[in-house]
Order: C-alpha cells, then sequence, then structure tokens
C-alpha cells in the first residue's frame, strides 16, 4: 500500500511539473533558418511549397514573450500555450490594437528535425498593407 501511495504522489508530482514549465522546451535563443522551403504534397498528388522566412536573424524565447531581432529592429511578442502545438500570439510590436491581427491563434510546434516552427509569425513580404501578411519562421536552436 505504501509503494502505490508513493508511486502515486511521485506520478503526480512530475505532472505538475510538466504542467508548471508547459514552455520549457521553446525557451532560449534560437537562430533563424534561412533561406528554408518545405514541400508538401497534397491529396490530388499537387505540391504546395512552404517559405520560412528570413527577415529576423534571432528569437529569445522566455516563458512569456518572444523577441525577434533583426539588424535593424527588435519586434516584442506575447504568447501563452492554449493545447499541444497551439499558441495566441500577441504582437506587442503594432501601435493599433484594434488590427485584425494583433492577437492570433496559430501552430508551434518541432518538426522531425527538431526544428521550432512557429506559424503567421514573421512579417511577409508586403508589410505596408492592412492586416499585414505573416509567414511561419523555422528556427533552430544556438
Amino acid at each position: 500500500m505504501k509503494k502505490v501511495f508513493l508511486l502515486t504522489l511521485i506520478a503526480g508530482v512530475l505532472a505538475s511539473c510538466n504542467t508548471n514549465f508547459p514552455t520549457k522546451a521553446y525557451e532560449g535563443v534560437w537562430e533563424v533558418m534561412k533561406g528554408q522551403d518545405s514541400v508538401i504534397v497534397l491529396n490530388d498528388s499537387s505540391r504546395y511549397v512552404i517559405s520560412y522566412s528570413s527577415y529576423y536573424d534571432n528569437v529569445v524565447i522566455t516563458s512569456k514573450t518572444m523577441t525577434a531581432t533583426s539588424q535593424t529592429d527588435k519586434y516584442e511578442y506575447h504568447y501563452r500555450i492554449l493545447r499541444d502545438s497551439i499558441i495566441e500570439l500577441e504582437r506587442t510590436f503594432l501601435n493599433d490594437p484594434t488590427r485584425p491581427d494583433y492577437v492570433v491563434e496559430t501552430k508551434m510546434y518541432f518538426n522531425k528535425d527538431k526544428h521550432l516552427i512557429i506559424e503567421n509569425f514573421s512579417l511577409g513580404d508586403i508589410s505596408h498593407v492592412s492586416p499585414p501578411t505573416y509567414r511561419p519562421v523555422m528556427l533552430k536552436r544556438k
């Protein structure tokens, strides 16, 4: 009986550690992968190419924020995990919080090569339109 109680207690502690620190795997300094593409084959055998952004140089991720830097600029994001591979991403660098893309629900996950993918993250090529287009970013740990 004591062994069952002890195992239950240990399992509870390990489970609570995981829920208290769900961002731990993402935290750190990440380098933006330059010139990366991913080809997806669709059900009708056609191909769709995702071009990962190279707008930023580095992204620093903490438990609540992401700071993306380029050679000249710095962009702040707030994020929180909603469920498995889904985050709520708030672009705090935008001046107008009423813009439709100020807060977005998007995917954040690791691919098979352990690169971190964040969809709808990086400014697209046409950043002067409203709302701006955002592209996915592929990161590797520094």
